[in-house]
């Protein structure tokens, strides 16, 4: 059985984790890491920008608002990823096929 997309969210990705807005320069290291659990095509643009959210830190610039749409944009990818992760089917063979006796020897030479 699968497990609900809440429970496969709080358990399996750092959702929860993520700092606040505010916090989001300090801890820039920490969210590049994370940056490599999102969804491919949202590397490149996470990634830049959080370097602009960084450099108008340290110039001393507002970066809240943008704090907070690379977080809201993080979380939305991280769930995109959960959701793909679990959709993926469960292959079920029944036991009166012929085929269900060797399915190990067949996935084996599969691989």
């Amino acid at each position: 059985m699968k497990p609900a997309i809440t429970e496969l969210l709080i358990t399996n990705l750092p959702i929860s984790d993520l700092p606040a807005a505010e916090q989001l320069p300090a801890c820039h290291k920490a969210i590049e890491k994370l940056l490599g659990d999102v969804l491919i095509s949202d590397q490149y643009a996470l990634r830049q920008l959080l370097q602009k959210i960084v450099l108008r830190a340290d110039k001393g610039q507002p970066f809240t608002q943008d704090a907070q749409r690379l977080l809201d944009k993080i979380t939305a990818s991280l769930k995109t990823v959960a959701l793909r992760k679990n959709s993926f089917p469960h292959i079920q063979y029944p036991e009166a096929l012929p085929v269900a006796a060797c399915r190990d020897e067949i996935a084996e030479a599969i691989q």
